[in-house]
C-alpha cells in the first residue's frame, strides 16, 4: 500500500506536534509541582523546627522522666516481640506492645497529660484563629476550624534495640481516637523510615513527596528533642495536612492536559491545511510525471505559484515541450549517430587488433628479458657446496621485471654471497640490475673496494642518464670467527632449533645515492648448528600479503615458519605465491638464499 508523500507530512507534522507540546506541558506540570512540594518541605522544615522550641528545659526533664515511666513498665519478653514485629511489618505499620490496663494507667498520669497538652498545643498554633491557652481537647480534622497540623507526636527508642528495626510512641496528640482515626495509645511499636530515623540522627527529616491515605494527604517532618547533655531523647513528629496543595496540583494536571487536547487539536487542523496545501501541487506533478512516462508530451502541469511547486511545475513543462520537439527529430538523429558509431567500431577493432599484436610482442619481449636475467643469475634454484657452504639460491621473478640479483665469489681465503636488489622496474632496472651484478663480480675481492666502485657508477650513471636509480646490498663473507656483513637490505635472519633473531646491522646509504659512501662491517658467529636467511624485500612482502599481515609487523619467526625452510616446502610455498591473483600486478622479484655448513 502506497502512501503519498502529503500524508506522511501531516503524519510526521501532527506527531512532531503532540511530543512537543506535551512535552512542555509535561516539563512544566513537574517544574511547578516539584517547585511547590519544595515550598511545602522548606515550610515544613521551618514549623517542626520551631515547634521543638515549645518544650522547655523542665518539659525535657519531664519527658525524659516519663520515658523511663514507659520502660519500666515493658513486658519481659518486649524485646522478643520488638525484634519478630521490625522483621515482619512495612514501614508505617504500629503494634500494641501494652495490655490496655497498662496503657490507661500511663496514659492517666500528669507527665502523659502535660506532654499531650504540649503537643496540642503545637497543633492549635497551625490553626486561623487562636484560642485560649486552656486545656486542649483533641482536635477533629473534620472540625469547621481544624488545624493545618493533623497530628504531632513525640517517638522514642526501644530500649537494646536500634532506631532502624523499630522504634515506640511515647505520645500522641490523638492519641484516643476518633470516628476516622484508630486510637494509638502510649507504647505503640512503629516500623519508622528514612525521614524518620533522620530525628535519631540528629537532622531534621522531611519527607520527599505527600502520602495520601484514609486519613487525608499529608506531609511530615521529624526533629531531633535533645536534653541539657545534648542527648537525643525523643523525636518530635508531625503530620501536615496539604491536601489544598495537591488539589492545586491535580488542578495543574487537568488544565496542563486541557491545553493538551486544545494543542493537539489545533495542531490537526493545521496539519490538514498545511498538508492540502503540499499534497494537491504534489500530486498534480505526479500525474504530470506518470503522463511524461507515457510519452504523453502535449500534457502540462498548471500551477499557478511563485514559489518552488510553481518554479517546478514550469520546468516540467519546459522538459515536455523540448521532448516533445526532440522525439519528431529522433529517428534521423538515431540513424545519422547508428551510423557514426559503426564506423567508430571498425576503427576501435582495428586498433584492438593492433594493440593485441603488440601485446604478443611486448609480451614475447618481456618473457626474454625475464630468461636472460635467470641465466645470469648463478646457481639459480639450486643447492650447491661453495668451500664449506652449503648454499641453497631461490628466485621468482616479477612480471613487471623488476631487479633482484645476486653474486658468487670465492678464493682460498674466503667466500663471498652478495644480495642485491636495484631500485624501480621495467627494461632499464633490469638491464642495471645486471650492470650491477657484472661489476660486482669483477671488481676484486674487497667487499669496500667493490661497494665503492659500483656506488661511483651508479652515482655518474644518474648524472648522464637522469635515471633515479639505487641499489641496496648484502655482502656475506666467511671469516675465521663466523661471518662479516655489510650493506644495507633486509635484516637477515640467524636461526637454529633454539634460537630466531634478525642480524641487526649497521647503517649504510644505498648505493648510488650519493658520490661517497661509508662501510661497516657486522661480524657474528656462525656455529655448525646454525643458518643464516637472507631475503629481498619483494620476498617479505608477499609473505605478508600471502597470510594477510602487514610486512613491518612479521617477525623474524614468522617470516622463517612462512617461508617453508623448516619443513622443506619452500617450492611448494613460491608455487602459492605464484598463483595468486595479485601477483600479476607484483612489482617486486622475490629471492632469498639460505646459509649453513656443509652436511648439516
Amino acid at each position: 500500500m502506497k502512501i503519498s508523500f502529503g500524508i506522511k507530512f501531516g503524519v510526521f507534522m501532527q506527531l512532531a506536534i503532540t511530543i512537543l507540546v506535551g512535552s512542555m506541558l509535561l516539563f512544566f506540570y513537574r517544574y511547578s509541582s516539584n517547585m511547590m512540594k519544595n515550598d511545602l518541605k522548606d515550610m515544613i522544615a521551618d514549623v517542626t523546627r520551631t515547634s521543638a522550641y515549645i518544650f522547655n528545659e523542665e518539659d525535657r526533664d519531664l519527658i525524659e522522666s516519663f520515658r523511663e515511666q514507659v520502660y519500666k513498665n515493658l513486658p519481659d519478653d518486649y524485646q522478643q516481640v520488638a525484634g519478630g514485629f521490625a522483621k515482619k511489618a512495612p514501614v508505617g505499620e504500629t503494634k500494641e506492645i501494652f495490655s490496655n490496663e497498662v496503657s490507661a494507667e500511663l496514659q492517666s498520669q500528669v507527665e502523659f497529660q502535660y506532654i499531650i497538652q504540649l503537643l496540642r498545643r503545637i497543633q492549635a498554633g497551625s490553626k486561623e484563629t487562636l484560642g485560649s491557652l486552656s486545656i486542649l481537647p483533641q482536635a477533629n480534622k473534620e472540625d469547621v476550624d481544624a488545624s493545618d497540623i493533623a497530628w504531632a507526636y513525640l517517638m522514642v527508642v526501644v530500649p537494646g534495640l536500634t532506631p532502624e528495626k523499630t522504634l515506640m510512641f511515647l505520645a500522641d496528640s490523638n492519641y484516643q481516637g476518633s470516628a476516622s482515626v484508630d486510637p494509638n495509645p502510649v507504647g505503640n511499636l512503629y516500623r519508622g523510615d528514612s525521614f524518620t530515623l533522620k530525628a535519631f540522627k540528629g537532622e531534621i527529616g522531611i519527607t520527599d513527596d505527600w502520602t495520601q491515605d484514609k486519613f487525608g494527604t499529608v506531609m511530615s517532618g521529624t526533629v531531633p528533642i535533645r536534653n541539657d547533655k545534648g542527648e537525643i531523647i525523643a523525636a518530635l513528629g508531625i503530620d501536615y495536612l496539604v491536601d489544598v496543595f495537591s488539589q492545586r496540583v491535580e488542578e495543574q494536571k487537568y488544565y496542563g492536559l486541557l491545553m493538551f487536547v486544545a494543542s493537539v487539536a489545533l495542531g490537526l487542523v493545521l496539519t490538514l491545511f498545511v498538508t492540502a496545501w503540499v499534497s494537491i501541487p504534489l500530486s498534480k506533478l505526479r500525474i504530470g510525471a506518470e503522463q511524461l512516462s507515457k510519452q504523453d508530451f502535449n500534457h502540462r502541469v498548471n500551477i499557478n505559484s511563485n514559489d518552488e511547486f510553481g518554479l517546478v511545475a514550469r520546468t516540467f513543462n519546459k522538459v515536455s515541450e523540448d521532448l516533445e520537439v526532440f522525439t519528431k527529430d529522433l529517428d534521423s538523429i538515431v540513424k545519422s549517430r547508428t551510423a557514426q558509431l559503426s564506423k567508430a567500431q571498425e576503427k576501435v577493432e582495428s586498433l584492438n587488433n593492433i594493440l593485441k599484436q603488440e601485446n604478443a610482442h611486448l609480451g614475447a619481449e618481456v618473457a626474454d628479458l625475464i630468461g636472460l636475467r635467470e641465466r645470469t643469475l648463478p646457481y639459480l634454484n639450486q643447492n650447491v657446496n661453495i668451500a664449506a657452504l652449503q648454499v641453497v639460491f631461490h628466485y621468482l621473478p616479477s612480471q613487471a621485471v623488476c631487479g633482484d640479483f645476486w653474486t658468487v665469489s670465492e678464493t682460498d681465503e674466503s667466500v663471498d654471497i652478495v644480495l642485491g636488489h636495484v631500485s624501480g622496474y621495467g627494461l632499464e632496472t633490469a638491464m642495471m640490475a645486471m650492470q650491477v651484478q657484472t661489476l660486482l663480480k669483477v671488481a676484486g675481492h674487497n667487499v669496500d673496494e667493490r661497494f665503492k666502485a659500483t656506488n661511483q657508477y651508479l652515482f655518474e650513471q644518474k648524472k648522464s642518464t637522469n635515471l633515479k636509480l639505487f641499489c641496496k646490498v648484502l655482502s656475506v663473507q666467511t671469516t675465521e670467527q663466523g661471518l662479516s656483513l655489510a650493506g644495507c637490505i633486509e635484516a637477515p635472519i640467524k636461526f637454529n632449533s633454539a634460537n630466531c633473531e634478525f642480524v641487526d646491522l649497521k647503517a649504510m646509504v644505498p648505493l648510488g645515492v650519493g658520490a661517497n659512501v661509508s662501510i661497516e662491517h657486522t661480524d657474528i658467529a656462525f656455529k655448525r648448528s646454525d643458518r643464516l636467511f637472507l631475503f629481498s624485500t619483494g620476498f617479505k612482502y608477499a609473505l605478508a600479503q600471502l597470510h594477510k599481515m602487514q610486512a613491518n609487523d612479521l617477525q623474524a619467526k614468522d617470516i622463517i615458519n612462512f617461508s617453508g625452510i623448516l619443513s622443506d616446502s619452500v617450492d611448494e610455498v613460491l608455487a602459492s605465491i605464484e598463483t595468486q591473483s595479485w601477483f600479476d600486478d607484483f612489482n617486486q622479484d622475490i629471492s632469498f638464499i639460505i646459509i649453513h655448513h656443509k652436511g648439516d
